[in-house]
């Protein structure tokens, strides 16, 4: 599975747990808990199948406040991006759809890893 290589291969993940995985024909279910270098914490929830996909990226300090989630759960008809948005905090904004490869890459860019 494509997520597990990019877990494996990225340079700022310590470590990574597989808490749940169910893979049909047509789709697959996932859960990882992911530990990075700072200790923070990344919560992945992804269902896909030939006609849907969610998601839910849960970032989070070591003392598990909320960094960002990113996530297309339907209760923000609001915005523009909907259903896909981003919690900051107390503060939610409209986000693109995104993919874990992207998480990754903003988590590395945005903490203070020393890795390129």
């Amino acid at each position: 599975m494509n997520a597990f290589r990019l877990l494996e291969n990225s340079p700022v993940v310590l470590r990574f747990e597989v808490v749940d995985l169910k893979m049909w024909r047509q789709g697959f279910y996932l859960r990882v808990d992911v530990e990075f270098m700072d200790h923070s914490n990344l919560f992945i929830r992804e269902y896909v199948d030939e006609t849907e996909r969610r998601y839910s990226y849960h970032w989070q300090t070591q003392k598990k406040q909320l960094i960002r989630r990113w996530d297309n759960a339907p209760h923000h008809p609001q915005l523009e991006t909907f259903p896909s948005h981003c919690h900051e905090g107390a503060h939610l904004a409209s986000s693109k759809v995104i993919s874990l490869e992207e998480v990754l890459e903003e988590v590395r860019v945005e903490s203070d890893f020393g890795v390129e």
